[in-house]
């Protein structure tokens, strides 16, 4: 379950990432 927990943290950062780089594009 360790490796469960890794993706939701990886899962997570990428989200933040690609809305981050959303904000960027839009501006």
């Amino acid at each position: 379950r360790a490796w469960d927990s890794v993706a939701d943290a990886i899962s997570i950062g990428t989200g933040e990432r690609i809305e981050l780089d959303r904000r960027n594009h839009s501006g």
